[in-house]
């Protein structure tokens, strides 16, 4: 028989172990969180027992590990797509990435200097880029801009108004 994941089939040993091995080279990519692991066997029909069990066996060998998911996911979303910590937050809920975890490592990972010298930049580069722009709409769209790359309304305010924009 060649259908080898179908849900209502058990795997074999052997099956079970070319599962093991994708889900390794999966998680050895990039650092995974359990739900992106979970989904992925999902998408490969594989049955809640067997997800279940490979989760455990990715746990125990190292390869799935929730802190170092949060602080890569964080790390990379701060520094490489310069998201703010609303954001950032958000994102990791979606991954059920626990409360203290998330908080732990927005206080771990960020530096308050260089996140608040990092929203500087970015809220002065948006504002400087809409030069054809009356000062109040430039104001509020580098505020809107601001708030969807996560970062905290009076935060971002208070940049603003620091600029003594024109």
């Amino acid at each position: 028989m060649q259908v080898l994941f179908h849900s209502s089939i058990f795997m074999k040993e052997n099956d079970l172990n070319r599962l093991l091995e994708k889900m390794r080279s999966f998680c050895a990519w990039r650092e995974r969180s359990e739900i992106e692991v979970r989904n992925k066997l999902q998408t490969l029909n594989v049955n809640e027992r067997q997800v279940g069990q490979v989760i455990k066996q990715l746990i125990d060998e190292d390869y799935l590990n929730e802190d170092r998911f949060v602080a890569s996911f964080t790390g990379g979303r701060f520094r490489l797509k310069k998201w703010g910590k609303m954001k950032i937050s958000h994102a990791l809920r979606k991954h059920n990435i626990k409360e203290e975890l998330i908080h732990n490592s927005l206080h771990d990972m960020i530096d308050e200097e260089v996140y608040v010298e990092s929203m500087k930049q970015l809220a002065f580069k948006k504002y400087s880029s809409l030069s054809d722009k009356d000062a109040y709409t430039r104001k509020a769209l580098t505020l809107r801009y601001m708030y969807q790359k996560g970062y905290e309304p009076n935060e971002v305010e208070k940049i603003l108004q620091e600029f003594k924009l024109d």
